[in-house]
């Protein structure tokens, strides 16, 4: 078993436990029920995720757990929320494994402050993805607006105040987890759709060219109502481009065989004042009937001719409008 399930089953074990700060210890206070059926496997657990002193870590019906570093094998806990951001919040992703001592919050727990700190990476993995420039400290876009250009600079640096200060977390966290899943999907589609999520930046903020970090997350929602909008014209435009590229590819299609037909029954035709024309000239008997033989068969041949290029500027005409169209 990993730390994160062993760190789920821990959640499952002290789920609805209370919590306090004592010194440089977090205590968490169990029912005495459950204390007694699972003393042993919350010992084995802490002492799989790594804390050193789980062995006597327990005391009537509590857990103490020492936050400082030197009980652990590699530190998880820390004292709060605010402890806890203040330590990660520079890193490029969240710690899948920790432990936070007030409010009791594991990964497993469902905690409106650690949503916004999920929105937080979030954007910033949108942002490694459509950047024009990209670190752990800023992301740099380049945006154009009515034929002028200019650039955006963000800083993934907020304080916690900050954080907590964007609202209905819970549907942004939902918004941006899909848009992210979306975008990172890896199909024929995947460079338009950043284009898109840039452009509906773009749109949100082109009246404001100084927006910065903490207004793009707190504005996930109208951003992703604008993605929505401008694929659905990107996919319109999309179908309609393969409509017509269809069309275009069964009109040439379409063309050729026309015009291989026109030319085999051209040659075949041809023959017929061919041969009028020749027995003309072997009639020598009587002028007339000769002279009728070679003018039906020069007409014959020029009227060929004439529907033959009628056929051809209708075809011409035709390939011209689907072109300029």
């Amino acid at each position: 078993m990993t730390i994160a399930d062993d760190l789920s089953r821990l959640a499952q074990i002290i789920n609805g436990a209370s919590s306090r700060v004592e010194a440089s210890y977090t205590v968490i206070s169990l029912e005495e029920s459950i204390v007694i059926v699972n003393s042993s496997e919350i010992i084995r657990l802490l002492q799989s995720i790594g804390y050193k002193k789980a062995t006597n870590c327990i005391e009537k019906n509590e857990i103490w757990l020492d936050r400082q570093a030197s009980s652990w094998d590699d530190p998880i806990i820390y004292e709060n929320v605010e402890s806890f951001w203040s330590r990660v919040n520079t890193q490029n992703s969240l710690p899948k494994n920790y432990i936070i001592g007030t409010p009791l919050i594991l990964p497993t727990s469902k905690n409106e402050s650690i949503e916004k700190i999920h929105i937080f990476f979030m954007w910033k993995d949108i942002l490694s993805l459509i950047a024009d420039h990209h670190n752990s400290d800023c992301s740099v876009l380049f945006f154009t607006n009515d034929d002028k250009s200019y650039t955006v600079e963000l800083t993934h640096f907020l304080q916690y105040s900050e954080i907590n200060l964007l609202s209905n977390s819970s549907l942004k966290y939902e918004i941006i987890k899909e848009l992210l899943d979306t975008i990172k999907i890896n199909d024929l589609h995947k460079s338009e759709r950043k284009l898109v999520i840039r452009s509906a930046i773009n749109e949100v903020f082109k009246a404001n060219g100084t927006f910065n970090f903490f207004d793009l997350l707190n504005s996930t929602e109208h951003v992703r109502k604008k993605y929505d909008e401008l694929y659905e014209i990107y996919t319109k435009r999309f179908s309609v481009n393969k409509i017509l590229n269809e069309l275009d590819e069964k009109n040439l299609e379409f063309t050729s065989k026309i015009n291989e037909f026109i030319s085999s029954n051209q040659t075949k035709a041809l023959t017929i004042p061919g041969a009028l024309i020749a027995a003309g000239g072997l009639v020598k008997a009587n002028e007339t009937t000769e002279a009728i033989l070679i003018i039906a068969g020069l007409w014959m041949i020029k009227k060929v001719n004439y529907i033959s290029i009628e056929i051809f500027n209708e075809t011409f005409d035709n390939l011209r409008s689907r072109v300029e169209s």
